[in-house]
């Protein structure tokens, strides 16, 4: 059994986006036997002007030529991201990336892949932060977790769960979850605990 609920109390969430969240997360373990979470965040550099001039529309459009370039990066099994908007960081979203730990075993390289094709999509304008796992917290991303491990499951579910958080959406939930292509039906089928 779980040793963590898979909401963060700390935030108060919008119940609707977290359960689509959550499961996305089931949806992709029904599809991959195994799984990375990387959680990246991203945004425009503050000196210079699509910091200031940046809409909602404009960072959502540039997530989704960021989805397209996802499609080309070998290992990507899934995303989630989310819009929101921080007095700090104004607007810039937050991100999961699922990766094949089948194909790939590393999140460090994926996280390379991802930052230059966000570099590119905003002319050197925009940033990726990842979200390193830290000793102190209590559930830590960027580890491996096989589609019967509850509590890596729940891990993921309450790393996701911050971006289903109320605060810093002023412009509503602005949100996107990858398509996920149906079970693959070749070899021995999948003995669920």
């Amino acid at each position: 059994m779980s040793t963590h609920c898979i909401t963060n109390p700390n935030h108060p969430t919008y119940p609707e986006l977290e359960s689509q969240l959550h499961r996305h997360v089931d949806n992709l373990f029904r599809r991959y036997s195994k799984l990375i979470l990387l959680r990246i965040d991203f945004a425009y550099l503050s000196h210079l002007s699509e910091f200031i001039h940046q809409d909602v529309h404009g960072l959502c459009a540039d997530m989704v030529k960021l989805e397209n370039r996802l499609k080309d990066i070998n290992g990507i099994a899934g995303y989630a991201w989310v819009a929101e908007y921080g007095m700090d960081h104004r607007h810039h979203a937050h991100c999961a990336i699922f990766i094949n730990a089948q194909i790939r075993n590393k999140a460090w390289p994926v996280f390379m892949e991802i930052k230059k094709q966000w570099e590119g999509i905003t002319e050197e304008e925009g940033y990726a932060h990842r979200c390193a796992p830290q000793n102190h917290y209590e559930v830590r991303c960027e580890e491996v977790t096989r589609y019967y491990e509850e509590d890596g499951i729940n891990a993921m579910k309450y790393i996701l769960s911050y971006m289903a958080k109320e605060a810093q959406k002023p412009d509503g939930i602005n949100a996107r979850v990858s398509y996920i292509a149906d079970e693959i039906r070749t070899g021995r089928r999948r003995k669920c605990k």
